[in-house]
């Protein structure tokens, strides 16, 4: 089992102008995802995951309403988390 980040393609046509950073997605093979970053607010500097999408051993958690963190430490959290619930079940 592969735990990869893959990054959310960019908008085309107008829908590219003013967006904000891209989100990742944390993919199990490339195939299920299990835990998303988004920047919060188009604030490149504030960053908060979600995970429990398609697996069905992680719970659901939404950190939007935490305290926000860089993109590098949002992806570290959310792999800990999907980690930690993985180890039992797939």
């Amino acid at each position: 089992m592969k735990l990869r980040w893959k990054k959310d393609p960019l908008p085309t046509g107008l829908a590219r102008i003013g967006c904000g950073p891209q989100g990742s997605a944390l993919r199990i093979n490339g195939d299920v995802i299990v835990a998303t970053i988004s920047c919060h607010n188009k604030n490149p500097n504030e960053w908060y995951w979600v995970a429990g999408w398609s697996a069905e051993t992680v719970p659901y958690k939404n950190t939007c309403n935490d305290m926000p963190q860089t993109e590098q430490d949002a992806k570290k959290s959310a792999m800990e988390y999907v980690k930690l619930y993985l180890k039992d079940g797939e």
